[in-house]
C-alpha cells in the first residue's frame, strides 16, 4: 500500500515473472484500462477500493499470466468498469486460450462467462458442472423451500415490519387452492396481510417482485392507485389499526415454466419509507399443462410467455 500505482504494476510483474521490458510494453495499455492515470504516482493506500479494484484487475488482466484468477472484482467499481472486466475476462479465454478462474455470486456474470461451474458449501464441493445445474444447486441451497405456499407470522411483536406496519402472512392461490406449485393456465393470487399499528398513516402501498432463478427480477408490480388496474378504495379512505388484506392476481399465461421467488414490500407513500421488508420469503414453480406440447410447440424462451395477438393476412398473389 505504500508504493504507487506505477511501482504495483512493475511489483506485480516481477512477482508474475516478467522482465521489466515486458511489463514496459503493457504499460500504458495497464494504465489505460484501469483508466487512473491522474493517480499514477499516488500510494495505493489513497485510492479507493474502487480504484484499487481497477488497477489489480487491470495488471492482472494484461500480463498474461497462464492462469487467471479472479474473486468478486465486479461487486466495486460501476456499471461501465464492470461490464469492461466481463469483457476482458471473455477475451482472455476465448482468444487468448487462457484459463479464467473466476469466484463470484454474482449469478448473471457467472451464467455469461463459465461453461462449467463448481459449486462449494463450507469448503467441499457440493457440485461440479454445467454452469446452469450449479447456479440452480446454489439457489436451492439458500433458499428455505416453504411447499406448501404459505408463510405466516402470528407473534404481532417479532414479525417484519416496523412500529407501524408488520407483516402477518403471504400466501399463494390458484384456483382456490393454496400451493407453489402452479399450473400455466391458471390465474395466480399472491394475498398479503398486514397489520397497521398506527392511525396517523394516511396511505400505504404493497410492493411484490417476482425474480427467476437467476435472482434477476421478472417483474415488480404495486398497489398504488396509478398502478393499480383496479379502483382501489384504500387509497381514498386511508388506514386505521387493523388487519388488512392485499391480493394482486397476476394472470394465466403470462410467467413461462420455471422457478420463482417473491418478495413483499409495504411503503408508507406520505414519507415513501419502506416499512416493511420481506426479501424471498416464498417461491413457487410454473408448469405446462401440456397444450403446447400437443400443438407440436415445446418450452418456449424467456421469462415471461405471453399470448399475443397476431394476425395474419395476404398481400398479393404471386405472378
Amino acid at each position: 500500500p505504500e508504493l504507487t500505482g506505477r511501482e504495483n504494476i512493475y511489483l506485480n510483474g516481477a512477482i508474475l515473472g516478467m522482465t521489466r521490458a515486458e511489463i514496459k510494453k503493457k504499460f500504458d495499455e495497464i494504465v489505460d484500462f484501469a483508466e487512473v492515470e491522474r493517480f499514477l504516482d499516488t500510494p495505493v493506500k489513497r485510492y479507493s477500493s474502487g480504484m484499487y479494484v481497477r488497477l489489480a484487475f487491470a495488471v492482472a488482466a494484461h500480463l498474461e499470466p497462464e492462469i487467471l484468477v479472479v474473486d468478486e472484482v465486479l461487486a466495486v467499481g460501476d456499471a461501465a468498469f464492470q461490464k469492461k472486466c466481463l469483457g476482458k475476462m471473455g477475451e482472455v479465454a476465448e482468444k487468448e486460450g487462457r484459463t479464467v478462474l473466476f469466484v463470484s455470486h454474482n449469478m448473471t456474470a457467472i451464467d455469461r462467462l463459465c461453461s462449467r461451474s463448481q459449486f462449494l458449501q463450507e469448503g467441499y464441493i457440493k457440485y461440479d458442472g454445467h454452469t446452469s445445474e450449479s447456479i440452480s444447486n446454489y439457489l436451492k441451497s439458500i433458499q428455505d423451500y416453504n411447499q406448501t405456499g404459505e408463510i405466516k407470522w402470528d407473534d404481532i411483536t417479532t414479525a417484519p415490519g416496523s412500529e407501524k406496519v408488520r407483516l402477518h402472512l403471504v400466501k399463494l392461490q390458484n384456483n382456490h387452492k393454496m400451493g407453489n406449485t402452479i399450473p400455466i393456465d391458471q390465474d395466480l393470487k399472491i394475498e398479503v396481510q398486514f397489520w397497521v399499528l398506527d392511525n396517523n398513516i394516511s396511505s400505504l402501498y404493497v410492493d411484490i417482485y417476482i425474480y427467476d432463478s437467476m435472482g434477476s427480477v421478472v417483474l415488480s408490480t404495486p398497489s398504488t392507485q396509478k398502478a393499480n388496474a383496479i379502483r382501489d378504495p384504500f387509497y381514498e379512505n386511508g388506514f386505521s389499526k387493523g388487519l388488512f388484506c392485499s391480493i394482486c392476481t397476476i394472470p394465466k399465461n403470462f410467467l413461462n415454466d420455471i422457478q420463482y421467488y417473491v418478495s413483499v414490500f409495504i411503503v408508507n407513500l406520505e414519507h415513501l419509507n419502506i416499512e416493511v421488508t420481506a426479501e424471498k420469503i416464498l417461491n413457487f414453480g410454473v408448469f405446462d399443462t401440456g397444450e403446447m406440447l400437443e400443438n407440436g410447440g415445446g418450452k418456449w424462451a424467456g421469462l415471461i410467455r405471453t399470448r399475443m395477438a397476431w394476425q395474419t393476412k395476404m398481400i398479393s398473389d404471386l405472378p
